[in-house]
């Protein structure tokens, strides 16, 4: 049988060994038999039957090194022939027995980083990206990055929202990408710009600003021209608060575009932004060009009225009422039936005592009003002490507004109790304790806002009614407790800072004993004795909604 083998009659020789195996052959030669019925196997590409007679063989305890460079090398043709008939999983089988005998060896590493990219596809065209991140690592571990696996890593771990790696992988992406211009995966200048932007946004999403700013620059390195890219980098520039660079860079763009309308439109947003006085007008200056190139461009024609409405309220809250005025003409030229603007006219009207002008604006006002702008005509009614005008608006809105947030009412209250006007504060406070929701602590809000506005009896009313609800019973005693403490009422005080703290205990509400603690600093500890400091019941002892009415330049951002 060997004879015939080694003259290449494989016909003979499988005859002859199978004749000595049905004979009585001891074991060695048995072993020898299927050793050689698996080289025949192998020389007719049979690669199963090599595997049943050499795996038959190394059962039964034969582990030479020739054969374990054969199982190796069979396993290898095995995983490349399930391959190429798709059976992935077969092919990962085999492509993992062969690595158990044979290392090192380039042609199994790329075989296997094959049937793991090809797993990955499979799994990522049903969208289970994290089974394909897998696939795809496993490719890296089994033969190193290429530019196309490195690619869709990067990709995979977008989908996966790991968007650090993302960026990582996308720069891995770059350095593997091919150099040579007639290769299959070679990219261009351009090409390479955008997976700049790509690794760019990644790191963006993931709020490396910096190193998004540095991979944005790459970017427009590659392609100058890219004025998606060259964008990009200016909003990070504005988000990493680099105003100027980013005014710097968007001038760029325009160098190159002149008239690109959306970056005219955030060219004019970063001057406005910067408040610079003598830079004020550029910012109308590139949004008139963009009513020039588009006159009926809704955003630059909204811009500037907010912008020339903010000059008004600027100059209206250091009483230069008649440039206030000249600037909300401005704004009214660019929308004439704009609600708010019209409403702020109304308002510098009266405080320019032509009480004529100032109804007729009020009423223009009203005829196109949504909730910012009723919101605003009744500031205007507050502001000039006629409380009855102020409901006769309010009773409009809730004629033409299905739903109104209690929170609407709790400002006019507000804008009342600044003015020490309590009485007119009563009724508003009353209709945002009605339109309240149920899981909504009003009657605490109304007592800390009072408080905290210096209407003393009205915020003990409600801290009293607050109390006899149940609602927050630690925070009302808190609260409840720093009032005593402002009368002089060391004693009762006390006594609800003490309850406060035993449901603090009871409850682990940690936040709240800090709150109680810094209470007593301050009306008890050395503090106190700066009568200033003591009369203060802020420094973050109250809710956070109450931000809202803590302070007069907050008002024009609540209903923005």
């Amino acid at each position: 049988a060997l004879v015939a083998l080694d003259n290449d009659q494989h016909e003979l020789a499988a005859a002859g060994l199978e004749q000595v195996l049905a004979g009585d052959t001891n074991p060695a030669e048995k072993e020898m038999v299927h050793y050689y019925l698996g080289v025949l196997a192998v020389r007719r590409e049979d690669w199963e039957q090599a595997r049943r007679h050499w795996g038959q063989i190394r059962s039964a305890g034969l582990d030479t090194p020739y054969l374990q460079a054969n199982l190796g090398e069979l396993f290898h043709r095995l995983a490349e022939e399930r391959l190429a008939g798709e059976d992935l999983k077969g092919a990962l089988t085999a492509a993992e027995e062969s690595n158990r005998f044979k290392s090192n060896d380039k042609r199994l590493d790329l075989l296997l980083s094959q049937v793991y990219q090809r797993l990955a596809h499979q799994a990522a065209s049903v969208k289970q990206w994290k089974t394909a991140l897998d696939h795809w690592e496993s490719a890296v571990a089994a033969d190193g990055y290429s530019f196309q696996l490195a690619y869709n890593l990067a990709l995979a771990f977008e989908r996966d929202e790991d968007y650090v790696a993302a960026g990582e992988m996308w720069r891995e992406a770059l350095r593997r990408r091919p150099r040579r211009a007639d290769h299959p995966d070679a990219i261009d200048d351009e090409q390479v710009a955008r997976l700049w932007q790509r690794a760019a946004d990644a790191y963006r999403r993931a709020g490396e600003y910096e190193e998004a700013i540095r991979v944005y620059r790459q970017a427009v390195k590659w392609n100058p021209d890219n004025i998606e890219a060259r964008l990009a980098l200016a909003e990070e520039l504005l988000t990493d608060g680099r105003g100027q660079a980013a005014e710097n860079e968007l001038g760029r763009i325009l160098e190159r575009d002149p008239d690109n309308v959306p970056v005219l439109l955030r060219l004019g947003e970063v001057i406005a932004q910067g408040r610079s006085w003598w830079n004020r007008t550029a910012a109308i200056r590139y949004w008139e060009r963009v009513l020039e190139l588009q006159p009926h461009n809704a955003i630059a024609r909204q811009l500037l009225v907010d912008h020339f409405q903010d000059l008004g309220e600027s100059a209206e809250s250091w009483g230069n009422y008649l440039h206030a005025l000249e600037m909300y003409q401005k704004a009214l030229t660019y929308q004439p039936d704009n609600s708010q603007t019209l409403a702020a006219l109304g308002g510098c009207y009266f405080r320019t005592d032509e009480p004529a002008l100032a109804r007729d604006h009020l009423d223009r006002a009203l005829a196109n009003a949504d909730l910012d702008a009723y919101s605003a005509i009744i500031q205007v009614w507050i502001d000039a002490g006629d409380s009855e005008q102020a409901w006769q608006v309010m009773a409009q809105a809730e004629a033409v507004i299905t739903t109104i947030p209690s929170e609407f009412y709790l400002y006019q209250a507000a804008s009342c109790l600044r003015k020490g006007w309590s009485n007119l504060a009563r009724p508003w406070l009353a209709r945002a304790e009605e339109q309240a929701q149920p899981d909504v602590a009003m009657l605490i809000t109304i007592g800390e806002m009072a408080t905290m506005l210096g209407a003393v009896e009205i915020g003990r009313e409600y801290l009293q009614k607050a109390l006899a609800a149940g609602y927050q019973p630690g925070h009302t005693h808190l609260l409840s407790g720093i009032l005593d403490a402002k009368d002089e009422n060391m004693k009762s005080a006390e006594k609800h800072w003490k309850t406060a703290e035993e449901i603090a205990r009871r409850t682990r509400d940690s936040d709240l004993a800090e709150r109680i603690e810094r209470a007593r600093f301050i009306f008890v500890g050395p503090l106190s004795l700066f009568g200033g400091m003591a009369m203060d019941p802020g420094l973050d002892l109250s809710l956070p909604l109450l931000d809202l009415f803590a302070a007069e330049d907050d008002d024009d951002e609540f209903f923005r």
